[in-house]
C-alpha cells in the first residue's frame, strides 16, 4: 500500500517511518503483519504537521498480498494534506 507523500522524500523537510507493531502466524499459512507509518510533512516545523496510519496486512507464503486495511489514527493540527483516505470498506 502506498499513500504518495513521500515518493519521493524532499531532502530536510519530510520524514517518514514504518514501524511493525505485531506479526503473527495464522491457521493454515498466512502471515498477519500490524504496522504503524508515520509521515511528517516538515520535520523541522515546531507546529504538528504528522500523520500517523495504522494498518494491517495478511499475505501468503509466497508474499501474495491476501488483505489489507489502512487507516489514519492522526492528522496534525498544522497539516497541510489531507488525511488519507483508504479505499478498503472497513
Amino acid at each position: 500500500m502506498e499513500t504518495g507523500w513521500g515518493n519521493p522524500l524532499r531532502p530536510h523537510c519530510e520524514i517518514e517511518n514504518l514501524y511493525l507493531r505485531e506479526t503473527k502466524e495464522l491457521p493454515e499459512g498466512p502471515l498477519q503483519v500490524e504496522f504503524q507509518y508515520n509521515f511528517d510533512e516538515d520535520g523541522w516545523s515546531q507546529y504538528d504537521k504528522t500523520h500517523v496510519l495504522k494498518g494491517m496486512v495478511i499475505i501468503d507464503a509466497e508474499g501474495k498480498l491476501i488483505e489489507s486495511t489502512l487507516k489514519e489514527i492522526h492528522t496534525g493540527i498544522a497539516a497541510n494534506r489531507h488525511p488519507y483516505k483508504c479505499n478498503n470498506k472497513e
